[in-house]
């Protein structure tokens, strides 16, 4: 059996892998979906490009597992195309739709990933509909109980309507109360 925690470790140190590791990862991300591991998408996303190819596959995985509610592997395929790759326009429609699914609980995992790519294409297009998205969730999580998700979106909106990289606690807290959620817009100053 093939140890792709262990090739995931060795790429993610930036150790090269031997060709043995990186054909066991294709034929994996490429092979059945059921079959495919959270670690292998994080290690082919770490040691392959972004080609159409790859995308288009990914997004494919990240489909499957969102309709078979396999947040894991879910949250993996986000991290590899928004983090890893930085291809997040490619998943904004997926995005929405995880951070929109009624049941804030199937989720947990791959929503701040998604928040977090709403975040960076709404402030690379300066998209008010994209922070506005965000907003508009963070409110419902708070609404219905899921404030760690509700804060984590709350931050992605931050990040985006800021430019900041990091939002900071003191940054962060007043906006916590959902009655100032609607006081965030691009080009804000934060008070700290």
């Amino acid at each position: 059996m093939i140890d792709f925690r262990n090739i995931y470790l060795k790429a993610k140190s930036g150790s090269p892998l031997p060709r043995g590791d990186r054909e066991a990862l294709s034929g994996n991300f490429f092979g059945a979906e059921s079959g495919i591991s959270y670690h292998s998408v994080l290690a082919f996303g770490l040691v392959s490009q972004p080609s159409k190819r790859n995308v288009e596959r990914l997004l494919s995985l990240a489909e499957y597992f969102k309709v078979h509610w396999d947040d894991d592997r879910l949250k993996a395929c986000l991290t590899c195309g928004c983090m890893y790759w930085e291809v997040c326009e490619d998943f904004v429609n997926l995005a929405k739709q995880i951070l929109d699914e009624e049941d804030a609980s199937v989720f947990q995992e791959s929503a701040p990933v998604s928040a977090s790519c709403l975040s960076k294409v709404a402030a690379e297009k300066k998209s008010t509909e994209l922070l506005h998205h965000l907003i508009s969730c963070a409110q419902k999580s708070f609404q219905d109980g899921f404030a760690i998700r509700g804060e984590a979106i709350v931050s992605a909106a931050l990040k985006a309507a800021t430019g900041q990289k990091w939002i900071k606690k003191s940054e962060l807290t007043p906006f916590l109360n959902v009655n100032m959620l609607d006081t965030i817009q691009f080009d804000m100053e934060l008070e700290t």
